[in-house]
Formats: structure tokens, sequence, C-alpha cells
């Protein structure tokens, strides 16, 4: 029986803002399987940020659980959550959270300084990974002399610099253009299907549905619908994700 890669169990969330509790998540259960490109869409407001933070772990739940690869995160101490965030997650934000006194490269290598890597080995990684959206070029500018869409680019790789399992994206062209949106997007489909990276991104547009093999719709803190089965369980999505990724990442 396969485990899936995220499983989240009757998750409810409450924040309390001053006397009113303001409940973000009600009892949202759904499973994630290896290779899966998934959708979770729904208007803003919805608690689609929130239920990413979750899975993150950068929250916890009011109740229910999360398990990452049968791990259950509710069981892990702050260090343990902080090294899964850094060697199990990637994660793509609508603001590209880029240190703006710090060039390209260097934004890029954030997680091996976390990881205590030397400087010749986090500069030669950064690099690898610029090339694969064309960016190794600006390798040495600061971000704030790139564009919206190559600041973006420059996220995305930065979030695989630990050849993450899994991939959390929110909102990842609300601040870009159509042509940059559409690069960014096509970008990401294909660390899905040449990689193998298991992807959850969040969006409030259907246009983006064409890209996903499943859809998760979600208003007013629950999932209303899911459409599309498990990814198919193939070789390829049996073999450790962390190899295949990183053999993947070498053909594109």
């Amino acid at each position: 029986m396969k485990t899936p890669v995220i499983k989240c169990e009757n998750l409810t969330k409450i924040y309390k803002l001053g006397e009113t509790n303001v409940q973000a998540l009600r009892g949202v259960s759904f499973e994630l399987y290896a290779g899966t490109y998934s959708l979770l869409l729904g208007p803003s407001g919805c608690g689609k940020s929130t239920l990413l933070s979750l899975v993150a772990g950068l929250d916890v739940p009011t109740a229910g659980k999360i398990f990452i690869r049968g791990e259950d995160l509710s069981g892990l101490t702050v260090d343990q959550l902080a090294k899964h965030r850094n060697k199990k997650i990637g994660m793509i934000f609508q603001q590209f959270n880029l240190i703006q006194s710090m060039t390209v490269w260097e934004n890029v290598a954030l997680p091996y300084v976390f990881a205590g890597m030397p400087l010749l080995i986090r500069k030669k990684r950064a690099m690898k990974l610029l090339e694969l959206v064309h960016m190794e070029k600006y390798a040495n500018h600061l971000p704030t002399q790139l564009s919206g869409g190559q600041q973006q680019k420059v996220a995305i790789v930065r979030s695989l610099m630990n050849n993450p399992w899994i991939l959390l994206i929110d909102e990842p062209t609300g601040n870009l253009d159509s042509i940059s949106a559409n690069e960014v997007m096509e970008f990401i489909r294909q660390l899905n299907e040449k990689s193998k990276r298991t992807i959850l991104l969040v969006t409030h547009n259907p246009d983006y549905c064409k890209y996903a093999q499943r859809i998760m719709y979600m208003k007013d803190g629950k999932i209303l619908s899911i459409e599309g089965g498990k990814a198919p369980e193939t070789k390829e999505t049996r073999v450790k994700a962390d190899e295949l990724s990183e053999e993947a990442l070498e053909k594109m």
C-alpha cells in the first residue's frame, strides 16, 4: 500500500483576533502521492495559504494531523520542524522574498548557508540551478536590477537548492505580467513532469487548472470537491524522490 507524500486529517485552524475567533480551516482532509501536481483553487481568504503554511510546518493546526511521508509533524520539535522545512520542503511565494543586499547567486545559495555548506559548493550549486532558468548571466546582479519574472525564477531555483521532495507554491504569478506568468507556470510544470517533484500550488486563477493532474476546490475553509485521482504509481514514482529529482534536474 502506498504511503502518501502529504496526508492531512481533519485540519482545523482558529486564529484569535482580539475578542473574535476566526476559523480559517474547517476539517480539511486530503492525500497527495509521489509525483502529483495538485492545484488548490479558491477565492482569496478561503484558507488556501493557511493550509499551505501548516503543511510546510510554518504554523501548527488547532486540531487535526499532518503527515509528510508518514511522519506526524505534531511529534516534531521546533528544531526538527526547521530541518524538515530545510531538507524536504521547497517553498515559492507570490512575494519573491529575495534579500536585496545580496546578489542573485547568493540568494539562491541561502539554503546551503543554513546547512553549513562551504562557499565553493554553495556557488557551484547555485550557478547550476540558475542555468536551468537561463539566469546565470545575472548571477552577480542585485534583485532590484531584475524584472518581476526574473526575480520569481530566482526564487523558484532557490527553492530547489536542497533538492526537496515537495514544492509548496503560493500564488507564484500574482505580481507578474502574463508573459512572465506563463514562463513561470511552464517551468513549474516541467519540474513535475521531468523531475517528478510533488507539487501543491495555491491559486485563485482557474486558467491554471490545465497544468495540474488534481484540482482541489476550496471555499470558506473547506475543500468542497476534488477532481482527478491519485498520481499513477509507476516505477519512477516509487524511486526515492531525492535521487530521481536530482538526476532529472541534470537533464533539464
